[in-house]
């Protein structure tokens, strides 16, 4: 297996040991700095490496008028407001709590294969003790 290859199977192996996400559950308003980004983005196009756009959001952001700044900021709010409400009302439904029960089956079944990897990582780390000390 190449460098490439095991870098993979580690990035996709942790992957597997997340839970999979709720689907109802409402989604996360950006805030007014990502959303700023956003417009920049869209005004200067995907031609330009993630670093320097980056550095020019965070300089415009900086320059950015205060009022406009402002009024992205309340707008954020406002929508920060709305999915809190939305997000009270979701965990009553009877989707947030089949959710809960998945997490919960989840987190049963993932603890007993992280043992199993645990004890196995430990009884690999033992044997490489016991050569060291054999070659000592």
């Amino acid at each position: 297996m190449d460098k490439k290859s095991s870098v993979n199977a580690s990035y996709n192996r942790r992957i597997r040991n997340l839970p999979d996400p709720d689907p109802n559950r409402p989604i996360k308003p950006l805030s007014a700095y990502v959303k700023f980004s956003h417009i920049v983005r869209d005004e200067l196009g995907r031609n330009i490496p993630q670093s320097d756009f980056d550095q020019l959001v965070s300089t415009r952001w900086k320059a950015l008028d205060a009022q406009v700044k402002q009024q992205m900021d309340e707008e954020a709010a406002i929508q920060k407001r709305e999915y809190r409400k939305k997000l009270e009302e979701y965990a009553r439904t009877d989707a947030a709590k089949e959710y809960q029960q998945y997490l919960l089956e989840w987190e049963q079944k993932n603890q007993m294969t992280e043992k199993d990897e645990s004890y196995a990582v430990e009884q690999n780390d033992s044997s490489l003790k016991s050569r060291d000390r054999m070659v000592l």
